[in-house]
């Protein structure tokens, strides 16, 4: 499983660090989310579904 994020959908809502804070994180920089930990997201897929549901903005994406 991949997660990718639209960097240019992205709106900064955090709805993704409420659904998943171990694996999505806002910077404060660029005001976009980013990933944290892709490393094991195929064992935390609930986690990433809620994120991917909850964006309110569609600017998460999971490929396989």
């Amino acid at each position: 499983m991949k997660v990718e994020i639209d960097t240019k959908l992205c709106k900064a809502y955090a709805n993704c660090t409420f659904e998943a804070p171990e694996i999505f994180e806002v910077d404060d920089a660029t005001g976009k989310a980013h990933i944290l930990d892709d490393g094991s997201l195929e064992n935390r897929r609930d986690e990433v579904e809620r994120a991917v549901d909850g964006c309110p903005v569609g600017a998460i994406r999971i490929t396989e």
